[in-house]
């Protein structure tokens, strides 16, 4: 359980923060939500990519304030038992 909620964090952040893989990655038919956004910000300027980070922000806060709150944040992260 430590190990996938680790590798879970660590893939979603990595998300974010590789735009460039991303766009590799993706195949024709699909896109990424950073790839979503980064498209968005070249064709127009509007406060919805804030909104749609500021909301990500607030679900990753209240996710790991429930799994502290639940089994502790310490024991999740580091493997202990």
């Amino acid at each position: 359980m430590p190990g996938v909620a680790g590798g879970w964090l660590i893939a979603f952040i990595n998300s974010f923060d590789e735009l460039t893989m991303s766009i590799f990655v993706a195949s024709a038919g699909t896109q990424t939500l950073p790839v979503k956004m980064y498209n968005h910000i070249a064709h127009t300027i509007d406060p919805l990519l804030a909104s749609v980070s500021t909301v990500m922000i607030v679900l990753t806060l209240v996710l790991m304030v429930v799994l502290d709150r639940f089994y502790g944040l310490d024991r999740i992260l580091s493997g202990k038992t």
